[in-house]
């Protein structure tokens, strides 16, 4: 099947989902999901939301708002971040032990459950799928991979997805995310270090085979989210070194059918950003730096154009949207914003979930699908 068939099928639907509305503001408004001190790191399809505050302790705790926020607890340690839900409600993160080390979790009707390592002292857990397939990364006791290798575990059982081949002791590896056909995203080691950065790319796994993401131009790259059509979202470094410091910008990326599309900055290709995560209608959220402004800026980027999320809130809240980790099908946001100098775990809802904001921008997608067809025929 042609790049531009399996673009436009994608971006059709795309488009006949995002009906154009009144653009009148405020588009989104903001819901506190967790206290002062706590962000936010996933949503599923039904509005729950995990991240990490911080409690009275000052220990810093998972937690799930379904509704009302629960803490999720610990594996005998002080300390734990949840990573992901999906939409049965079940949460994997990292959460410390006992003798307070960091391994990966699951957690489901009120049960916090150890996943192990491949032999080591440390795991950790950044992705679950409907089916209960859980990725993430794992120490192995000594030599190959005691840097921890990416991991998919299935009906309790923990398989090793590798690395890319370098020198042993520079081998090391991480699954990110992982989509409704078991497809997962993460970063491997490629090399050695060299100085100025560690040579790393992202990489899609498939059936047992590794693929390389490539890179902007620059030493790395790495693959946060895979929706279920495939799309990646992830960050990566560019050529881009104003400094001349050896390191280079990062940018958000969006990884269609073996095209990295670079998503820029708010303000311009001087800024550094990451794509987070990439929904089923091809909506990207992440966070990038904005030129004179202190704080990062939480971003939505659609139909070729990338959106600052707090030109798409109330201008009167008060509020600024520092980041934005992910998005769910119904378009509601979990992210992180501050107002009056505390930051909160947030979920952005549309006024009418399910619609979008701006008047003929799901004819911007299909715009955006040609434009980046004709770039790809022509390469």
């Amino acid at each position: 099947m042609s790049l531009r068939l399996k673009l436009f099928q994608f971006a059709l639907p795309a488009a006949l989902l995002l009906p154009p509305v009144a653009s009148a503001l405020p588009y989104y408004t903001i819901h506190i999901v967790a206290p002062a001190g706590s962000s936010a790191s996933d949503i599923n399809q039904t509005g729950q939301v995990v991240g990490q505050y911080v409690n009275g302790n000052g220990e810093r705790r998972a937690f799930v708002n379904a509704g009302d926020m629960t803490d999720l607890g610990t594996l005998g340690g002080a300390t734990a971040t949840a990573a992901a839900i999906n939409n049965h409600g079940q949460v994997v993160g990292t959460a410390s032990d006992a003798a307070g080390e960091d391994r990966a979790f699951s957690y489901e009707n009120g049960v916090m459950h150890d996943l192990g390592t491949f032999g080591g002292a440390t795991s950790a857990a950044y992705g679950i799928n409907d089916a209960g397939r859980i990725v993430g990364s794992a120490t192995t006791a000594f030599g190959y991979g005691e840097n921890g290798l990416a991991f998919v575990q299935i009906s309790g059982v923990k398989y090793n997805l590798g690395a890319f081949p370098t020198v042993d002791y520079a081998v090391r590896s991480s699954a990110r995310a992982i989509n409704t056909a078991g497809r997962v995203v993460g970063v491997s080691s490629i090399g050695d270090f060299g100085a100025p950065e560690y040579p790393e790319h992202a990489f899609m796994a498939d059936n047992g085979l590794m693929v390389d993401l490539g890179t902007l131009g620059g030493l790395y790259s790495e693959a946060f989210s895979i929706n279920d059509g495939g799309w990646i979202a992830g960050r990566a470094s560019t050529t881009l070194d104003p400094d001349n410091v050896g390191h280079t910008i990062p940018h958000g990326f969006l990884y269609i059918n073996g095209l990295m599309i670079d998503l820029g900055g708010l303000s311009g290709p001087l800024d550094f950003s990451e794509a987070r995560d990439v929904n089923n209608l091809g909506q990207v959220v992440g966070f990038s730096s904005v030129a004179n402004a202190p704080d990062n800026h939480g971003f939505l980027f659609q139909g070729g154009s990338m959106l600052d999320l707090n030109a798409l809130i109330d201008p009167l809240s008060g509020w600024t949207v520092t980041g934005a980790s992910a998005i769910n099908d119904l378009q509601q946001i979990a992210g992180t914003a501050c107002h009056n100098g505390q930051c909160f775990a947030v979920r952005l809802d549309l006024p009418e979930p399910g619609t979008w904001l701006l008047t003929g921008l799901g004819l911007g997608v299909l715009g955006w699908s040609a434009r980046l067809t004709r770039r790809s025929t022509q390469s």
